[in-house]
Protein backbone atom coordinates (compact mmCIF):
# COMPACT_ATOMS: atom_id res chain seq x y z
CA UNK A 1 0.00 0.00 0.00
CA UNK A 2 1.39 3.74 -1.15
CA UNK A 3 2.08 5.82 2.02
CA UNK A 4 -0.16 8.24 0.73
CA UNK A 5 -3.45 5.29 1.20
CA UNK A 6 -2.10 4.33 3.99
CA UNK A 7 -2.22 8.05 5.35
CA UNK A 8 -6.07 8.02 4.13
CA UNK A 9 -6.86 4.91 5.35
CA UNK A 10 -5.22 5.61 8.79
CA UNK A 11 -7.22 8.77 8.96
CA UNK A 12 -10.45 7.45 8.19
CA UNK A 13 -10.02 5.03 10.92
CA UNK A 14 -9.07 7.25 13.11
CA UNK A 15 -12.24 10.04 11.99
CA UNK A 16 -14.34 6.78 12.45
CA UNK A 17 -12.96 5.80 15.60
CA UNK A 18 -13.47 8.91 17.13
CA UNK A 19 -16.87 9.72 15.91
CA UNK A 20 -18.12 6.22 17.68
CA UNK A 21 -15.99 6.74 20.75
CA UNK A 22 -16.85 10.56 21.32
CA UNK A 23 -20.17 10.75 19.84
CA UNK A 24 -20.95 13.61 22.30
CA UNK A 25 -20.11 15.82 19.69
CA UNK A 26 -20.57 19.51 20.71
CA UNK A 27 -23.76 21.60 19.22
CA UNK A 28 -23.11 25.49 19.26
CA UNK A 29 -26.13 26.96 19.89
CA UNK A 30 -26.13 29.77 17.00
CA UNK A 31 -28.90 31.72 18.17
CA UNK A 32 -31.90 31.83 20.78
CA UNK A 33 -35.37 32.86 21.16
CA UNK A 34 -37.31 33.73 24.52
CA UNK A 35 -40.59 32.34 24.14
CA UNK A 36 -43.57 32.30 26.77
CA UNK A 37 -42.90 29.28 28.33
CA UNK A 38 -38.89 28.71 28.08
CA UNK A 39 -36.11 29.65 25.57
CA UNK A 40 -35.66 27.96 22.38
CA UNK A 41 -31.83 27.41 20.80
CA UNK A 42 -31.01 26.58 17.08
CA UNK A 43 -28.44 24.69 17.13
CA UNK A 44 -25.78 23.35 14.50
CA UNK A 45 -23.25 20.96 13.85
CA UNK A 46 -25.25 17.67 14.46
CA UNK A 47 -28.40 15.92 13.76
CA UNK A 48 -30.60 18.39 15.66
CA UNK A 49 -31.19 21.66 14.84
CA UNK A 50 -33.09 22.73 18.03
CA UNK A 51 -32.98 22.81 21.75
CA UNK A 52 -36.28 23.68 23.83
CA UNK A 53 -35.94 24.86 27.49
CA UNK A 54 -39.34 24.86 28.69
CA UNK A 55 -40.44 26.11 32.11
CA UNK A 56 -43.18 23.67 33.17
CA UNK A 57 -43.03 24.74 37.19
CA UNK A 58 -40.63 26.50 39.02
CA UNK A 59 -38.83 23.32 39.93
CA UNK A 60 -39.33 21.41 36.55
CA UNK A 61 -37.70 22.16 33.23
CA UNK A 62 -38.84 20.48 29.96
CA UNK A 63 -35.62 19.79 27.54
CA UNK A 64 -36.71 18.59 23.96
CA UNK A 65 -33.67 18.21 21.52
CA UNK A 66 -35.05 17.96 17.47
CA UNK A 67 -34.55 18.52 14.34
CA UNK A 68 -38.31 18.73 13.94
CA UNK A 69 -39.73 21.60 12.56
CA UNK A 70 -41.72 22.32 15.95
CA UNK A 71 -41.35 20.94 19.22
CA UNK A 72 -44.02 18.34 19.96
CA UNK A 73 -46.47 18.40 22.83
CA UNK A 74 -45.32 16.22 25.81
CA UNK A 75 -48.30 14.56 25.86
CA UNK A 76 -48.47 11.11 24.87
CA UNK A 77 -48.53 7.92 26.70
CA UNK A 78 -45.95 8.80 29.64
CA UNK A 79 -46.92 12.17 30.17
CA UNK A 80 -50.31 13.19 31.28
CA UNK A 81 -51.04 16.41 30.10
CA UNK A 82 -50.41 18.48 26.97
CA UNK A 83 -50.12 22.04 28.42
CA UNK A 84 -48.04 23.48 31.96
CA UNK A 85 -47.74 27.08 33.61
CA UNK A 86 -44.51 28.31 33.76
CA UNK A 87 -44.92 30.83 36.15
CA UNK A 88 -41.96 33.34 36.91
CA UNK A 89 -38.87 32.96 34.87
CA UNK A 90 -36.21 34.79 32.69
CA UNK A 91 -33.90 33.49 29.23
CA UNK A 92 -30.95 35.61 28.68
CA UNK A 93 -27.93 35.39 26.61
CA UNK A 94 -25.20 36.33 28.71
CA UNK A 95 -22.43 36.02 25.89
CA UNK A 96 -21.02 32.34 26.63
CA UNK A 97 -24.54 30.35 27.82
CA UNK A 98 -27.91 31.06 27.49
CA UNK A 99 -29.64 31.07 31.34
CA UNK A 100 -32.99 30.01 31.80
CA UNK A 101 -33.81 30.91 35.68
CA UNK A 102 -36.77 30.06 37.76
CA UNK A 103 -37.16 30.89 41.50
CA UNK A 104 -35.86 27.65 42.31
CA UNK A 105 -33.44 26.37 39.32
CA UNK A 106 -30.97 27.73 36.41
CA UNK A 107 -30.23 25.82 33.17
CA UNK A 108 -27.17 27.06 31.86
CA UNK A 109 -26.80 25.84 27.97
CA UNK A 110 -23.13 26.70 26.90
CA UNK A 111 -23.57 27.98 23.43
CA UNK A 112 -20.23 26.20 22.31
CA UNK A 113 -21.53 22.69 23.40
CA UNK A 114 -25.25 22.92 23.49
CA UNK A 115 -25.20 21.49 27.08
CA UNK A 116 -27.19 21.97 29.77
CA UNK A 117 -25.77 22.33 33.28
CA UNK A 118 -28.83 22.53 36.19
CA UNK A 119 -28.38 24.53 39.31
CA UNK A 120 -30.33 25.42 42.12
CA UNK A 121 -31.10 29.21 42.55
CA UNK A 122 -28.31 30.02 44.35
CA UNK A 123 -25.79 28.24 41.68
CA UNK A 124 -25.04 25.11 43.80
CA UNK A 125 -24.65 22.34 40.99
CA UNK A 126 -27.45 19.76 40.94
CA UNK A 127 -27.15 18.14 37.58
CA UNK A 128 -24.64 17.93 34.65
CA UNK A 129 -25.28 16.97 30.98
CA UNK A 130 -22.39 15.15 29.28
CA UNK A 131 -23.29 14.42 26.26
CA UNK A 132 -26.32 13.96 23.90
CA UNK A 133 -26.81 12.49 20.40
CA UNK A 134 -29.30 11.58 17.73
CA UNK A 135 -28.92 9.07 15.04
CA UNK A 136 -31.24 8.56 12.08
CA UNK A 137 -32.74 5.15 12.24
CA UNK A 138 -35.12 2.80 10.19
CA UNK A 139 -37.61 0.80 11.89
CA UNK A 140 -40.70 -1.09 10.88
CA UNK A 141 -40.70 1.11 7.26
CA UNK A 142 -40.81 4.36 9.69
CA UNK A 143 -37.76 6.38 10.09
CA UNK A 144 -37.22 7.91 13.12
CA UNK A 145 -34.06 8.60 15.49
CA UNK A 146 -32.41 6.67 18.45
CA UNK A 147 -30.02 8.12 21.05
CA UNK A 148 -27.59 9.21 23.82
CA UNK A 149 -28.12 11.07 27.01
CA UNK A 150 -25.37 11.08 29.52
CA UNK A 151 -25.34 13.33 32.70
CA UNK A 152 -22.31 13.23 35.59
CA UNK A 153 -22.72 11.64 38.53
CA UNK A 154 -20.57 12.35 41.29
CA UNK A 155 -18.83 9.39 42.80
CA UNK A 156 -21.15 9.33 46.59
CA UNK A 157 -24.40 9.83 44.72
CA UNK A 158 -26.52 7.63 44.78
CA UNK A 159 -29.24 6.60 42.21
CA UNK A 160 -32.58 5.35 42.77
CA UNK A 161 -35.95 3.98 40.37
CA UNK A 162 -36.09 2.86 36.95
CA UNK A 163 -38.09 0.37 37.91
CA UNK A 164 -37.87 -3.44 39.35
CA UNK A 165 -34.47 -4.15 38.79
CA UNK A 166 -33.19 -5.75 41.95
CA UNK A 167 -33.94 -9.61 41.39
CA UNK A 168 -31.82 -12.77 41.59
CA UNK A 169 -32.16 -15.02 38.35
CA UNK A 170 -34.95 -16.89 37.92
CA UNK A 171 -35.77 -20.61 38.15
CA UNK A 172 -37.32 -21.08 34.04
CA UNK A 173 -33.92 -21.12 32.15
CA UNK A 174 -31.86 -18.33 29.99
CA UNK A 175 -32.94 -17.27 26.41
CA UNK A 176 -30.38 -19.61 24.57
CA UNK A 177 -31.93 -22.36 26.34
CA UNK A 178 -35.41 -21.26 25.46
CA UNK A 179 -34.96 -19.00 22.56
CA UNK A 180 -37.60 -17.28 24.98
CA UNK A 181 -36.62 -13.13 25.17
CA UNK A 182 -38.53 -12.70 28.75
CA UNK A 183 -36.93 -16.01 30.34
CA UNK A 184 -33.59 -14.11 30.15
CA UNK A 185 -32.58 -13.49 33.47
CA UNK A 186 -31.76 -9.93 34.84
CA UNK A 187 -28.93 -9.14 36.61
CA UNK A 188 -28.41 -10.12 40.17
CA UNK A 189 -28.09 -7.39 42.38
CA UNK A 190 -28.80 -9.15 45.66
CA UNK A 191 -31.31 -6.58 46.98
CA UNK A 192 -28.71 -3.77 46.29
CA UNK A 193 -31.00 -0.24 46.28
CA UNK A 194 -28.43 2.03 44.70
CA UNK A 195 -28.17 1.52 41.20
CA UNK A 196 -25.48 4.15 39.91
CA UNK A 197 -23.19 1.43 39.58
CA UNK A 198 -24.78 -1.04 37.19
CA UNK A 199 -25.66 -1.54 33.79
CA UNK A 200 -28.43 -3.39 32.40
CA UNK A 201 -30.78 -3.54 29.49
CA UNK A 202 -33.90 -1.18 29.75
CA UNK A 203 -36.87 -3.97 28.65
CA UNK A 204 -39.65 -4.76 29.91
CA UNK A 205 -40.37 -8.52 31.37
CA UNK A 206 -41.90 -11.58 33.53
CA UNK A 207 -39.58 -10.14 36.49
CA UNK A 208 -37.71 -7.26 35.08
CA UNK A 209 -40.01 -3.73 34.53
CA UNK A 210 -38.84 -0.87 33.34
CA UNK A 211 -39.71 3.07 34.20
CA UNK A 212 -37.75 5.86 32.22
CA UNK A 213 -37.64 7.82 35.74
CA UNK A 214 -34.78 7.97 38.68
CA UNK A 215 -33.80 10.23 41.09
CA UNK A 216 -30.71 11.02 42.85
CA UNK A 217 -29.15 11.69 46.39
CA UNK A 218 -28.01 15.40 44.42
CA UNK A 219 -32.05 16.34 44.78
CA UNK A 220 -32.99 15.92 41.46
CA UNK A 221 -35.04 13.69 39.58
CA UNK A 222 -35.57 12.89 35.40
CA UNK A 223 -38.46 11.00 33.61
CA UNK A 224 -37.19 10.28 29.91
CA UNK A 225 -40.04 10.41 28.18
CA UNK A 226 -39.82 7.54 25.52
CA UNK A 227 -41.37 4.05 25.22
CA UNK A 228 -38.36 2.04 22.65
CA UNK A 229 -36.22 -0.34 24.67
CA UNK A 230 -32.91 1.06 25.38
CA UNK A 231 -29.86 0.28 27.91
CA UNK A 232 -28.24 1.93 31.04
CA UNK A 233 -24.87 2.02 31.74
CA UNK A 234 -22.90 3.17 34.57
CA UNK A 235 -22.91 5.67 36.40
CA UNK A 236 -25.56 7.44 34.42
CA UNK A 237 -25.46 6.83 30.98
CA UNK A 238 -28.33 6.11 28.56
CA UNK A 239 -29.38 5.11 25.21
CA UNK A 240 -32.76 4.56 23.24
CA UNK A 241 -33.75 2.63 20.03
CA UNK A 242 -36.02 4.51 18.67
CA UNK A 243 -37.05 7.70 20.08
CA UNK A 244 -41.10 9.08 20.34
CA UNK A 245 -41.68 12.15 18.31
CA UNK A 246 -38.10 12.07 16.61
CA UNK A 247 -36.73 14.40 19.90
CA UNK A 248 -34.76 13.40 23.03
CA UNK A 249 -37.53 14.57 25.50
CA UNK A 250 -36.73 14.76 29.15
CA UNK A 251 -38.28 16.36 32.25
CA UNK A 252 -35.55 17.63 35.14
CA UNK A 253 -37.37 17.61 37.87
CA UNK A 254 -35.37 19.33 41.39
CA UNK A 255 -36.60 18.61 44.91
CA UNK A 256 -34.08 18.53 46.88
CA UNK A 257 -36.67 16.10 49.07
CA UNK A 258 -37.54 13.12 47.41
CA UNK A 259 -41.29 13.67 48.04
CA UNK A 260 -41.10 16.85 46.30
CA UNK A 261 -39.50 14.71 43.43
CA UNK A 262 -42.03 12.56 42.91
CA UNK A 263 -44.85 15.30 43.44
CA UNK A 264 -42.94 16.94 40.28
CA UNK A 265 -42.90 13.36 38.67
CA UNK A 266 -46.85 13.07 39.00
CA UNK A 267 -47.58 16.39 38.08
CA UNK A 268 -45.84 15.51 35.00
CA UNK A 269 -47.42 11.96 34.10
CA UNK A 270 -50.69 12.13 36.10
CA UNK A 271 -51.77 11.48 40.33
CA UNK A 272 -52.27 7.52 41.26
CA UNK A 273 -55.70 7.82 41.92
CA UNK A 274 -57.40 6.43 45.55
CA UNK A 275 -58.23 2.94 45.31
CA UNK A 276 -61.34 1.61 46.66
CA UNK A 277 -60.63 0.70 50.40
CA UNK A 278 -60.84 -2.87 50.18
CA UNK A 279 -58.06 -2.81 47.95
CA UNK A 280 -56.11 -2.12 50.84
CA UNK A 281 -56.58 -5.20 52.78
CA UNK A 282 -56.04 -8.84 52.29
CA UNK A 283 -56.09 -10.52 48.34
CA UNK A 284 -56.06 -14.41 48.92
CA UNK A 285 -54.65 -15.70 45.47
CA UNK A 286 -52.86 -18.89 44.10
CA UNK A 287 -52.42 -20.94 41.11
CA UNK A 288 -54.98 -21.70 40.57
CA UNK A 289 -58.68 -22.20 41.45
CA UNK A 290 -60.53 -24.54 39.14
CA UNK A 291 -64.04 -23.82 39.74
CA UNK A 292 -66.38 -21.49 41.46
CA UNK A 293 -66.90 -23.44 44.15
CA UNK A 294 -63.12 -23.15 45.28
CA UNK A 295 -64.03 -19.64 45.54
CA UNK A 296 -66.73 -19.22 47.68
CA UNK A 297 -65.74 -22.23 50.01
CA UNK A 298 -62.56 -20.36 50.63
CA UNK A 299 -64.03 -17.25 51.16
CA UNK A 300 -66.70 -18.72 53.64
CA UNK A 301 -63.88 -20.74 55.30
CA UNK A 302 -62.12 -17.25 56.18
CA UNK A 303 -65.12 -15.72 57.73
CA UNK A 304 -66.46 -18.91 59.80
CA UNK A 305 -62.53 -18.59 61.06
CA UNK A 306 -62.83 -14.75 61.62
CA UNK A 307 -59.91 -13.88 59.31
CA UNK A 308 -60.19 -10.81 57.71
CA UNK A 309 -60.09 -10.93 54.01
CA UNK A 310 -61.22 -8.57 51.39
CA UNK A 311 -60.22 -9.53 47.79
CA UNK A 312 -60.20 -12.95 46.25
CA UNK A 313 -58.07 -13.53 42.86
CA UNK A 314 -59.40 -16.52 40.24
CA UNK A 315 -56.26 -16.87 38.40
CA UNK A 316 -55.88 -18.17 34.18
CA UNK A 317 -58.04 -21.08 33.52
CA UNK A 318 -61.92 -19.97 34.12
CA UNK A 319 -62.08 -19.39 30.22
CA UNK A 320 -62.68 -21.61 27.54
CA UNK A 321 -59.94 -20.54 25.92
CA UNK A 322 -57.60 -17.85 26.03
CA UNK A 323 -59.32 -15.05 24.43
CA UNK A 324 -62.96 -16.03 24.58
CA UNK A 325 -64.15 -14.71 27.62
CA UNK A 326 -66.29 -17.55 28.48
CA UNK A 327 -66.97 -18.94 31.59
CA UNK A 328 -65.82 -22.67 31.46
CA UNK A 329 -68.23 -25.03 32.66
CA UNK A 330 -67.58 -25.07 36.47
CA UNK A 331 -67.89 -21.35 36.37
CA UNK A 332 -71.52 -21.36 35.03
CA UNK A 333 -73.94 -18.50 36.04
CA UNK A 334 -71.15 -16.23 37.34
CA UNK A 335 -73.54 -13.78 38.48
CA UNK A 336 -74.88 -15.82 40.80
CA UNK A 337 -72.07 -16.77 42.17
CA UNK A 338 -69.75 -13.82 42.52
CA UNK A 339 -72.81 -11.94 44.03
CA UNK A 340 -72.90 -14.82 47.07
CA UNK A 341 -69.09 -13.29 46.90
CA UNK A 342 -70.26 -9.80 47.51
CA UNK A 343 -72.78 -11.08 50.19
CA UNK A 344 -70.00 -12.83 51.91
CA UNK A 345 -68.26 -8.79 51.71
CA UNK A 346 -65.46 -9.85 49.66
CA UNK A 347 -64.60 -8.87 46.21
CA UNK A 348 -63.10 -10.91 43.06
CA UNK A 349 -60.14 -9.91 40.64
CA UNK A 350 -60.21 -12.11 37.70
CA UNK A 351 -56.96 -12.53 35.65
CA UNK A 352 -57.22 -12.01 31.62
CA UNK A 353 -54.14 -12.41 29.38
CA UNK A 354 -54.08 -10.31 26.42
CA UNK A 355 -53.97 -13.38 23.85
CA UNK A 356 -56.02 -15.15 21.56
CA UNK A 357 -55.92 -18.91 20.54
CA UNK A 358 -57.37 -19.63 17.43
CA UNK A 359 -60.26 -21.82 18.59
CA UNK A 360 -61.40 -18.50 20.40
CA UNK A 361 -64.82 -17.46 19.66
CA UNK A 362 -63.27 -13.84 19.29
CA UNK A 363 -60.40 -14.69 17.09
CA UNK A 364 -61.66 -14.09 13.75
CA UNK A 365 -62.73 -10.71 14.23
CA UNK A 366 -59.23 -10.26 16.53
CA UNK A 367 -57.18 -11.23 13.01
CA UNK A 368 -55.76 -8.30 12.19
CA UNK A 369 -55.34 -6.69 15.25
CA UNK A 370 -52.83 -9.67 16.76
CA UNK A 371 -48.76 -9.22 16.85
CA UNK A 372 -48.45 -11.85 14.73
CA UNK A 373 -44.09 -11.76 13.74
CA UNK A 374 -42.86 -11.76 16.98
CA UNK A 375 -45.19 -12.98 20.01
CA UNK A 376 -46.61 -15.97 19.32
CA UNK A 377 -46.54 -17.96 22.63
CA UNK A 378 -47.49 -21.76 22.34
CA UNK A 379 -50.73 -22.69 24.42
CA UNK A 380 -51.52 -19.03 24.75
CA UNK A 381 -52.06 -17.93 21.35
CA UNK A 382 -51.50 -14.61 19.65
CA UNK A 383 -50.38 -11.46 21.51
CA UNK A 384 -52.95 -8.54 21.28
CA UNK A 385 -51.35 -5.65 19.48
CA UNK A 386 -52.14 -3.10 22.04
CA UNK A 387 -51.46 -0.18 19.82
CA UNK A 388 -53.97 -0.59 17.64
CA UNK A 389 -57.24 1.28 18.55
CA UNK A 390 -59.66 -1.12 16.85
CA UNK A 391 -58.02 -4.54 19.52
CA UNK A 392 -58.29 -1.54 22.26
CA UNK A 393 -61.88 -1.10 21.16
CA UNK A 394 -62.92 -5.08 20.57
CA UNK A 395 -61.06 -5.80 23.96
CA UNK A 396 -62.89 -3.88 25.84
CA UNK A 397 -66.14 -4.93 24.56
CA UNK A 398 -65.59 -8.43 25.49
CA UNK A 399 -64.51 -7.60 29.37
CA UNK A 400 -67.51 -5.92 29.56
CA UNK A 401 -69.51 -8.16 28.44
CA UNK A 402 -67.93 -11.72 29.92
CA UNK A 403 -66.70 -10.23 32.95
CA UNK A 404 -67.50 -6.45 34.43
CA UNK A 405 -71.46 -6.76 33.65
CA UNK A 406 -71.63 -9.95 35.57
CA UNK A 407 -69.71 -8.56 38.73
CA UNK A 408 -66.29 -8.58 38.39
CA UNK A 409 -64.27 -6.22 40.56
CA UNK A 410 -60.93 -6.19 39.80
CA UNK A 411 -58.60 -7.01 37.03
CA UNK A 412 -54.97 -9.23 36.74
CA UNK A 413 -53.87 -8.01 33.47
CA UNK A 414 -51.25 -11.04 33.32
CA UNK A 415 -48.68 -10.99 30.80
CA UNK A 416 -48.71 -8.08 29.50
CA UNK A 417 -44.97 -7.25 29.26
CA UNK A 418 -45.74 -9.06 26.60
CA UNK A 419 -44.58 -12.30 27.66
CA UNK A 420 -42.63 -12.62 24.35
CA UNK A 421 -39.66 -11.90 22.91
CA UNK A 422 -38.92 -7.75 21.86
CA UNK A 423 -41.89 -6.10 19.75
CA UNK A 424 -39.80 -5.97 16.57
CA UNK A 425 -41.28 -5.45 12.97
CA UNK A 426 -44.53 -4.28 12.58
CA UNK A 427 -46.43 -1.17 11.90
CA UNK A 428 -49.29 -0.46 14.33
CA UNK A 429 -51.92 2.35 14.10
CA UNK A 430 -49.97 4.56 16.16
CA UNK A 431 -46.74 4.09 13.86
CA UNK A 432 -43.64 1.76 14.45
CA UNK A 433 -44.11 -0.82 17.20
CA UNK A 434 -40.71 -0.23 18.08
CA UNK A 435 -41.36 3.14 18.90
CA UNK A 436 -43.55 2.08 21.58
CA UNK A 437 -42.45 -1.78 23.11
CA UNK A 438 -41.80 -0.48 26.63
CA UNK A 439 -45.18 0.87 27.11
CA UNK A 440 -47.13 -2.16 26.54
CA UNK A 441 -48.85 -2.38 29.42
CA UNK A 442 -49.55 1.54 29.99
CA UNK A 443 -51.27 1.00 27.08
CA UNK A 444 -53.54 -1.38 27.29
CA UNK A 445 -54.39 -0.50 31.44
CA UNK A 446 -54.95 3.15 29.50
CA UNK A 447 -57.77 0.97 27.65
CA UNK A 448 -59.46 -0.32 30.67
CA UNK A 449 -59.40 2.68 32.79
CA UNK A 450 -60.76 4.95 30.02
CA UNK A 451 -63.32 2.14 29.07
CA UNK A 452 -64.70 1.03 32.08
CA UNK A 453 -65.03 4.71 33.49
CA UNK A 454 -66.86 5.12 30.56
CA UNK A 455 -69.31 1.92 31.41
CA UNK A 456 -69.44 3.27 35.07
CA UNK A 457 -68.14 5.33 37.84
CA UNK A 458 -69.78 3.20 40.50
CA UNK A 459 -66.67 1.30 40.51
CA UNK A 460 -63.18 2.62 41.02
CA UNK A 461 -60.55 0.76 38.30
CA UNK A 462 -58.27 -1.62 39.99
CA UNK A 463 -55.89 -3.37 37.92
CA UNK A 464 -52.58 -5.21 38.87
CA UNK A 465 -50.65 -5.53 36.70
CA UNK A 466 -47.38 -7.98 35.41
CA UNK A 467 -45.52 -5.06 34.08
CA UNK A 468 -46.00 -1.19 34.70
CA UNK A 469 -44.31 1.99 32.38
CA UNK A 470 -43.73 5.36 33.28
CA UNK A 471 -47.25 7.27 33.94
CA UNK A 472 -49.12 3.57 34.75
CA UNK A 473 -50.23 4.97 38.05
CA UNK A 474 -53.11 7.10 36.77
CA UNK A 475 -55.09 4.46 35.15
CA UNK A 476 -55.62 2.61 38.80
CA UNK A 477 -52.79 0.37 38.53
CA UNK A 478 -51.15 -1.38 40.85
CA UNK A 479 -48.18 -3.88 40.15
CA UNK A 480 -45.70 -6.94 41.15
CA UNK A 481 -42.32 -8.41 40.60
CA UNK A 482 -43.65 -11.47 38.76
CA UNK A 483 -43.19 -15.03 38.90
CA UNK A 484 -40.44 -15.45 40.94
CA UNK A 485 -38.82 -18.21 43.32
CA UNK A 486 -40.22 -19.05 46.64
CA UNK A 487 -36.87 -21.22 47.62
CA UNK A 488 -34.28 -18.67 48.20
CA UNK A 489 -34.28 -15.91 51.44
CA UNK A 490 -32.67 -13.90 48.66
CA UNK A 491 -35.64 -13.34 46.80
CA UNK A 492 -37.60 -11.62 49.83
CA UNK A 493 -34.80 -8.76 49.73
CA UNK A 494 -34.11 -8.37 46.36
CA UNK A 495 -38.28 -8.14 46.71
CA UNK A 496 -38.00 -5.47 49.04
CA UNK A 497 -35.01 -3.43 47.06
CA UNK A 498 -37.39 -4.23 44.15
CA UNK A 499 -40.90 -2.77 45.55
CA UNK A 500 -38.90 0.01 46.68
CA UNK A 501 -37.36 1.11 43.61
CA UNK A 502 -40.42 0.61 42.20
CA UNK A 503 -41.92 3.14 44.16
CA UNK A 504 -39.77 5.55 44.08
CA UNK A 505 -40.53 5.49 39.95
CA UNK A 506 -43.21 7.02 40.50
CA UNK A 507 -45.38 4.04 41.33
CA UNK A 508 -47.21 4.15 45.14
CA UNK A 509 -48.97 0.58 44.74
CA UNK A 510 -46.40 -2.34 44.75
CA UNK A 511 -46.22 -5.93 45.74
CA UNK A 512 -45.74 -9.19 45.66
CA UNK A 513 -46.52 -13.38 45.73
CA UNK A 514 -46.00 -12.99 49.39
CA UNK A 515 -44.33 -16.74 49.44
CA UNK A 516 -43.05 -16.72 45.55
CA UNK A 517 -44.89 -18.14 42.83
CA UNK A 518 -42.81 -21.34 42.14
CA UNK A 519 -41.66 -23.57 44.18
CA UNK A 520 -42.33 -23.89 47.96
CA UNK A 521 -41.05 -21.79 50.09
CA UNK A 522 -39.70 -22.73 53.92
CA UNK A 523 -41.62 -21.92 57.02
CA UNK A 524 -38.92 -19.08 57.91
CA UNK A 525 -38.61 -17.67 54.26
CA UNK A 526 -42.52 -17.79 54.35
CA UNK A 527 -42.09 -16.27 57.38
CA UNK A 528 -39.99 -13.27 56.63
CA UNK A 529 -42.05 -12.91 53.18
CA UNK A 530 -44.93 -11.89 55.34
CA UNK A 531 -42.91 -9.60 57.45
CA UNK A 532 -41.83 -7.79 54.15
CA UNK A 533 -45.32 -8.29 52.79
CA UNK A 534 -47.17 -6.42 55.70
CA UNK A 535 -45.46 -3.51 54.46
CA UNK A 536 -46.13 -3.85 51.02
CA UNK A 537 -48.77 -0.70 49.56
CA UNK A 538 -50.64 -3.84 48.98
CA UNK A 539 -51.00 -7.32 50.96
CA UNK A 540 -51.63 -10.38 48.55
CA UNK A 541 -49.96 -14.13 48.55
CA UNK A 542 -49.56 -16.42 45.70
CA UNK A 543 -47.96 -19.52 44.65
CA UNK A 544 -48.36 -23.13 43.39
CA UNK A 545 -49.32 -24.57 47.07
CA UNK A 546 -52.31 -24.14 49.30
CA UNK A 547 -51.95 -20.42 50.13
CA UNK A 548 -54.65 -19.82 52.34
CA UNK A 549 -53.91 -18.32 55.39
CA UNK A 550 -55.67 -21.24 57.28
CA UNK A 551 -53.28 -23.50 55.17
CA UNK A 552 -50.31 -22.42 56.66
Amino acid sequence: MKKSALKLTLLGLIIGFSAAQFSVKAQAVSSFTKESDGALCTISGGTATKLKLQVCADNIIRVVYTSQATIPSPQGLVVGKATFSPGTFDATDNGTAIVVTTPKVTATVTKTTGLIAFTTASGTAVCTETGRTMTAVTKTGGSGFSGTLNFNSPSGEAVYGLGNLSLSSPAWGTASATGSYWEVGPPDKNGVLNIRDFTFDMHQSNWYDIIPFFMTTSGYGVLMNFCCHGTKTAPLSFSADFLLNNCWDYFFIYGPQFDTIISGYRDVTGPAPMLPKWAYGWWQCKNAYTASSDLTTVVSTYRSNNIPLDCIVQDWGWWTAYGSFTWGSTYANPSTWISTLHSNNAHLALSIWPTFQSSASNYSQMTGHLITTSCNSGTAGQWMDAFDTTALRLFWGYMNTGCYSVGADAWWMDAVEPECPALTNQSTSWGPIEEYANAYSLAHAKNIYEHQRAVSTAKRVVNLTRSFYGGQQRFGTMYWNGDISGSDMKNVATTVSGGLNSCMAGNPYWCSDIGGFQNDPTDDILTRWFQAGTFFPIFRTHGSRPTEIYNM
